[in-house]
């Protein structure tokens, strides 16, 4: 890796967001989860933590 990712600079489009009606919140910063769909990952994060990092496959 060429050198570490500055979270401040990375920018993420508002259309794929994804907010639940009642969102769970962070046990150890309180934020809420929200995910992002890219591609065929969707990725679970919080302010202080990437939540989780799925593959998701094509429907058939």
């Amino acid at each position: 890796m060429k050198g570490a990712i500055s979270f401040d600079l990375v920018t993420i489009p508002r259309w794929t967001i994804q907010r639940e009606a009642l969102p769970p919140f962070c046990p150890s910063c309180g934020s809420m989860i929200v995910r992002v769909l890219a591609e065929r990952r969707q990725i679970y994060f919080c302010v202080c933590r990437v939540v989780a990092d799925e593959f998701v496959p094509r429907r058939k």
